[in-house]
């Protein structure tokens, strides 16, 4: 977990009404993955599943996240996949490299991103 920076969704929650569904769903598009749900995804297509396995689930999440990571700062692309506190659990935010959590409230709440024009 050490090769991700840490984004404080915590203390981005001092900064809007985190009791508010309708603003938590404006916060959500930017949380990538909750391992709190590692679980219930592969349970869709897998049955008995060992401890082993949700670590290995796990472990190639946290790859794919650092090889994505790789290719945004190779492309100049001012994003970044970090890892966030989500609660009872622990997750990934996509998040722009210079994000602070004031910062990334505002951002969201007042100019959602509609789409992207271009990746590179």
């Amino acid at each position: 977990m050490s090769e991700f920076n840490h984004f404080d969704l915590n203390e981005a929650c001092d900064f809007f009404d985190h009791e508010d569904e309708k603003q938590w769903a404006r916060i959500e598009p930017y949380i990538i993955h909750d391992e709190g749900r590692t679980e219930e995804i592969m349970q869709e297509d897998f049955v008995d599943i060992t401890r082993e396995e949700v670590d290995a689930f796990s472990a190639g999440i946290e790859h794919a996240f650092q090889q994505v990571n790789s290719a945004l700062t190779t492309a100049g692309v001012p994003l970044e996949i970090c890892w966030a506190d989500l609660g009872n659990n622990g997750g990934f935010m996509l998040v722009r490299t210079d994000d602070t959590p004031e910062s990334f409230v505002h951002r969201v709440m007042k100019k959602p991103i509609k789409r992207v024009d271009s990746w590179v």
